[in-house]
């Protein structure tokens, strides 16, 4: 696209915008044309899409990473920076775009690096952070990595701590020709989306235009929970549920999940997930059995996986593990998820027996029956609860007086 301003002009001015605003941005163009003369050399869609994610990248300004979103955002930016092709929109290809900067409590400068290379020096800074050799970092990326680790270094020397594992990152894009400019640009590239047959709408729904306004690395929200955790095993009627360490983590992490993680986890609201962990870490009862170790960063905290998965294992029970009759041979217990447990209110309504009737026969659920009571309240394995009532019918219907009594011996027997 051979860029016309006398049709930019007239299109700025069906717009509405006042003379002065177009004198000023016709002066700004001509200083983008000297020292960036690429961006209005566009010659496909891609193109286009190419460099309107440049511009809207640079419009994040910085981002605040720790050593658990840091996985993340390399992904990120191994994603994001092939696809906007730095190197063919700006004149000189050395350019230093961002500066890097250590964070604990106020900014500590580094270094300054261009945006091809951000990527490997966030690999490095989370291997760094991860505790690997001096001799691997320094051999394993092209550029002098050493002069980085002198400057962390001194750090280390400046904040008076040897361990940084708490410290953040800072990313800060400079004052680039798009930041300056971005008012300018910004109207050029919707002038050029309609040249190209592009709608505002269509550039919007760009995969690569929503992944850098909604899932930059800039909130942690934007970081989908499986670069923090995945599930190793399922909740079932055999065993708890387990955790594994997320895609994007280092394998010495082990401190990675967020209060929300653990909400979800637990399949609890996120209040009850808060009161869980304080109650839990500040009992003896429950702290004997597994409480739920912190670890602070300047940023948030984070929660371990470990003692997650502890936990959970002890608050799970199927019945007296390794007795004979422990499981019910006609009951599958290898059903996933907690769709397949229910609270005490519906365990009630499918045995159909009364709150009273229940606890009479509680000391015998409790060492014989699956539940789990990582919760508010115990739930139950439903297609056991089910067998149960399928039995318990079959004793009421013998003797309706005694079935209680008929039902434990009947039950105990399987």
């Amino acid at each position: 696209m051979t860029f016309d301003f006398i049709k930019f002009e007239n299109w700025l001015k069906k717009r509405r915008l006042t003379a002065k605003t177009i004198s000023i941005y016709k002066s700004q163009l001509n200083s983008l044309k000297r020292d960036m003369p690429q961006i209005f050399d566009i010659d496909s869609k891609d193109g286009f899409l190419s460099l309107h994610s440049l511009y809207t990248e640079y419009l994040n300004g910085s981002y605040l990473l720790d050593r658990v979103t840091i996985g993340s955002a390399i992904n990120y930016f191994r994603e994001v920076v092939p696809f906007i092709n730095p190197t063919r929109w700006e004149k000189d290809t050395t350019t230093v775009d961002i500066s890097i900067y250590y964070f604990d409590k106020k900014d500590y400068f580094i270094q300054s690096i261009a945006l091809k290379d951000l990527a490997d020096w966030l690999s490095l800074f989370s291997q760094i952070l991860s505790k690997e050799s001096l001799f691997k970092i320094s051999n394993e990326y092209s550029f002098d990595s050493f002069i980085f680790y002198t400057e962390i270094e001194k750090f280390k020397r400046i904040i008076g701590k040897d361990n940084i594992d708490d410290v953040a990152v800072r990313i800060k894009y400079k004052d680039s020709q798009f930041i300056k400019h971005k008012a300018v640009i910004g109207q050029y590239l919707h002038y050029a989306g309609m040249q190209m047959g592009m709608s505002v709408s269509a550039i919007n729904q760009h995969p690569m235009t929503k992944k850098i306004k909604s899932k930059n690395p800039k909130k942690i929200e934007n970081q989908p929970a499986s670069e923090r955790y995945t599930e190793l095993k399922p909740l079932t009627g055999k065993g708890a549920k387990q955790i594994q360490l997320g895609l994007t983590q280092a394998p010495s992490q082990d401190y990675a999940l967020l209060m929300t993680d653990i909400s979800t986890i637990l399949n609890i609201s996120l209040a009850s997930a808060y009161d869980i962990i304080d109650y839990i870490n500040h009992n003896d009862y429950y702290t004997k059995f597994a409480g739920i170790g912190r670890h602070y960063t300047v940023l948030r905290s984070y929660y371990s996986i470990a003692d997650t998965n502890a936990f959970l294992i002890k608050r799970h029970s199927h019945g007296k593990e390794g007795e004979k009759g422990s499981f019910f041979s006609k009951v599958n217990y290898n059903h996933k998820g907690y769709k397949y447990w229910c609270g005490r209110k519906e365990c009630l309504e499918i045995l159909g027996i009364q709150k009273t009737s229940f606890y009479k026969i509680n000391g015998y659920i409790k060492t014989h029956l699956c539940y789990t009571n990582h919760q508010a309240e115990r739930l139950y394995y439903k297609p056991e609860v089910k067998h149960l009532k399928r039995v318990l019918d079959n004793v009421k219907s013998i003797n309706k007086n005694s079935f209680l009594k008929r039902f434990i011996i009947e039950i105990t027997a399987l």
